[in-house]
């Protein structure tokens, strides 16, 4: 899990390293010296880790520190029965704390994933508190897990039948576009870990908690080709490749049953508040 960790925090606080300039054949400038600054990685953070709207303690629950400029080395610790956090030798920085609990609300709910390096969180810096950390003297901080709102429903055909293993988006309006959100890194887990996190359950049932406030439409997709993929135009295969991938062409449902996204019904969603009841007939 740590070297997905790993990966998620290289995506989303490295530059864009595969743009090239337009010149091609122009040599590379050279490197500007600049002075190396010493930092010192002697603190110790201390905190109590809580839920905003009842003051209760967070439990066993893994929290991040996310350096604030992008860049150093992972940092985490796992919270004791009573909410307490420790980390040690946190180096010199300011950061986000990132608390992997579901239904919380994290940086990662906010990212736009058609920018690059640190511009994929502008939105959410003045959201979340900043620690900061001078790498020499010991911190004790209180940090607040902030509930998310969750969207849910149930997923069925037009006889009544429960739609089970379809795909399901919740898109959140950013900008002029819709995007998917990816709630927090327990979403990240159960999504590369199979766990069905974006399908409909046996009962045709979804839901995602731990998103942010905003404009919302909800998707559902289900492959539209049952028989043998049609692959001269791009399909997938048989086998390993139709499972994972879906058939050779996808039927898309908006909310409220609509096959259009621009007549998808738009959701309007508060931190904390609970909408159980988006159902889709496909």
């Amino acid at each position: 899990m740590k070297t997905l960790l790993s990966l998620l925090l290289l995506l989303l606080v490295s530059p864009a390293v595969f743009s090239q300039d337009d010149d091609e054949g122009a040599p590379p400038p050279k490197a500007m010296p600049r002075a190396t600054v010493p930092v010192s990685a002697k603190t110790t953070l201390r905190a109590r880790v809580f839920y905003e709207d009842t003051g209760r303690s967070v439990r066993r629950t893994s929290v991040m520190l996310m350096p604030v400029e992008g860049g150093g080395r992972d940092l985490s610790g796992i919270t004791d029965n009573d909410g307490n956090l420790e980390i040690k030798n946190v180096p010199t920085g300011r950061y986000y704390a990132f608390i992997n609990a579901p239904g919380v609300v994290s940086p990662f709910a906010y990212a736009d994933f058609r920018k690059a390096g640190r511009e994929l969180l502008d939105e959410p810096q003045a959201d979340f508190p900043v620690i900061d950390v001078n790498g020499i003297s010991d911190i004790n901080v209180q940090i607040g897990a902030r509930r998310g709102g969750a969207i849910g429903g149930r997923i069925t055909y037009a006889n009544g039948d429960p739609a089970i293993g379809v795909k399901v988006e919740i898109l959140r309006k950013v900008e002029d576009e819709y995007l998917p959100v990816l709630a927090n890194m327990s979403a990240l887990i159960g999504m590369y870990s199979g766990g069905g996190l974006f399908q409909t359950d046996d009962r045709g049932i979804y839901r995602m908690s731990g998103l942010p406030e905003g404009e919302y439409i909800v998707k559902v997709s289900e492959s539209a080709s049952h028989g043998k993929p049609d692959t001269r135009n791009g399909g997938y295969g048989g086998g390993f490749e139709s499972m994972l991938f879906g058939g050779s062409s996808m039927l898309n449902v908006f909310y409220d049953n609509a096959f259009d996204q621009e007549k998808a019904q738009k959701i309007n969603l508060q931190l904390g508040q609970d909408l159980s009841e988006i159902n889709i007939i496909i």
